[in-house]
């Protein structure tokens, strides 16, 4: 069975616990978030953020369909999962193709009104095929939603792991002790054992 690497594309075995191509740790993925991607992508730092087809804690994939079903046009579900880019080409084919709607009507009948009937076309069409295609996409859940590794889980994630080793030594200290006490005791009765049997053996002679 494999599995491929979110960040390099690379074919893995499941049951490899790291890419050998990019060094990505496969158990991180459980600790990504959204909103740390979509801060990265901002400040322009795309190399630590990956794009996958899972769905983080913090995105939900029934906003991204309303958003979609109902504003899709305007690239709001792009602008919600942190797709900026893309998000801002549904917005731009949308406004020039109303900008070149208001162009034709002004400038029916012209020879300038095919030129700008195609620039209405083209836009409007590619504004289209991206809101379909996206639907479809987030429907089955083959939409690339940018993630990047969340430090305040995963210290969250050490904290319990350190808490829990914690907890564990101090059964194992208990359980020493009790069992310590268990063979103090017994020794003690074996003791007691053997020096009241000298004694009836004394008393006897």
């Amino acid at each position: 069975m494999y599995r491929k690497c979110p960040r390099c594309g690379e074919k893995c075995f499941s049951h490899e616990k790291s890419c050998h191509e990019c060094g990505l740790i496969f158990e991180r993925l459980n600790y990504t978030s959204n909103k740390t991607a979509k801060k990265l992508i901002l400040k322009g730092n795309r190399r630590d953020t990956i794009r996958t087809n899972d769905w983080p804690y913090d995105a939900k994939k029934t906003t991204a369909l309303l958003l979609c079903g109902f504003l899709g046009f305007t690239g709001a579900h792009n602008f919600y999962l942190g797709r900026f880019f893309k998000g801002a080409v549904s917005l731009f084919g949308l406004i020039l193709s109303l900008v070149m709607v208001i162009l034709t009507d002004t400038l029916y009948g012209t020879n300038v009104w095919t030129y700008l009937y195609l620039l209405v076309i083209i836009p409007g069409s590619c504004v289209l095929i991206f809101w379909v295609s996206d639907f479809f996409a987030i429907f089955f859940e083959k939409y690339k939603i940018p993630v990047a590794i969340d430090e305040n889980l995963l210290k969250l994630k050490e904290t319990i792991v350190e808490n829990k080793e914690k907890k564990l030594k101090k059964k194992d200290k208990k359980i020493k002790n009790k069992a310590k006490n268990i063979e103090k005791n017994q020794e003690n009765q074996l003791n007691n054992e053997i020096i009241i049997e000298n004694n009836n053996t004394e008393e006897k002679n």
